[in-house]
């Protein structure tokens, strides 16, 4: 009898940038390929080192606009990077996968979603005008990911750095992260770390409801403390690009050209300024909820060292 040759499994590794489980992603393990989102090769860990020991592919699912702006404040020489990177037949070549091919990008490589929406979503629609419209569905970079991965056909997807927990940044993206899991678990196991918060909650009907942290909530204060910080540093150093691209307006206002560039400029720091202070707004109120519950709690509950006495 002539045995019939198993194919090995195939597997990969979604790579978020979430410092939960980033670091313990496989990658002494090189037969599951990494890949990554955005700047990932420039963060570093808490500890100030790199924790990307390597990767495979890259995806910059951004407009070029965002991808090649100088004022990024993940990596300001994002764009020189994305160009120094080797095309295909060169040494060291690896996928940037993008919305379309950028000729001043070797490495960029069209991502197909119009293929992977026929495959998986092809009876997913939504009625319009009396017709019907053709529902595509990615709210971030880890749709993408794990779209390919099953258009591709990988057995085994392992999800490692991606929490998708902020009910700022993320909250829009959850859903859609969700979405994507349920169709991906149709087609292929999937791999999550134990504290990961995706696919993670109570089950209802089933648990019991879950008792009332206080400490919970004064961690969760100082999290979205800490974001509203980052948000507002950022508005600074857009204030402070406003004010020089305003002295530039004058200093070059005889060249239409440069005056034209300024403006947009202009239009792009005016556009991040007031996203970031609708996303300062929700933050603020989510703190100020938060504090009136512990407020609420201190006055109902005897508190012991900030906990309550059943704890």
């Amino acid at each position: 009898m002539t045995s019939i040759p198993v194919r090995p499994i195939k597997r990969v590794c979604v790579l978020g940038m979430a410092e939960s489980s980033r670091h313990l992603a496989p990658f002494d393990d090189l037969s599951i390929p990494i890949w990554v989102i955005n700047e990932s090769y420039r963060h570093a860990g808490g500890d100030g080192k790199p924790w990307l020991k390597r990767w495979d592919r890259l995806f910059q699912m951004h407009k070029t606009f965002d991808y090649r702006r100088p004022n990024n404040q993940n990596d300001p020489k994002h764009w020189e990077w994305l160009r120094e990177q080797p095309g295909p037949g060169e040494a060291g070549f690896k996928p940037i996968y993008m919305q379309e091919v950028d000729p001043e990008v070797p490495a960029s490589v069209k991502y197909p979603k119009d293929e992977i929406v026929a495959r998986f979503l092809p009876d997913y629609r939504r009625i319009v005008d009396g017709g019907e419209e053709q529902i595509e569905y990615f709210g971030s970079s880890v749709e993408y990911m794990l779209a390919l991965a099953l258009y591709e056909d990988y057995d085994e997807i392992q999800i490692w750095g991606v929490e998708m927990a902020s009910n700022t940044e993320y909250r829009d993206q959850r859903a859609s992260g969700s979405f994507w899991l349920g169709v991906a678990g149709q087609h292929a196991k999937l791999v999550l770390p134990a504290n990961c918060s995706l696919l993670k909650g109570p089950l209802y009907g089933y648990g019991q409801v879950p008792k009332l942290n206080r400490m919970q909530l004064e961690v969760r204060i100082k999290g979205m403390f800490a974001e509203y910080q980052k948000y507002e540093a950022k508005r600074s150093e857009l204030a402070a690009d406003l004010l020089t691209a305003q002295k530039e307006l004058v200093t070059f206002k005889a060249d239409a050209q440069r005056v034209k560039a300024i403006k947009m400029r202009l239009g792009e720091d005016e556009k991040q300024s007031d996203a970031l202070a609708g996303r300062m707004n929700i933050l603020r109120g989510h703190i100020d909820e938060a504090q009136f519950i512990i407020d609420t709690l201190d006055a109902l509950l005897p508190v012991t060292g900030g906990q309550t006495q059943d704890e």
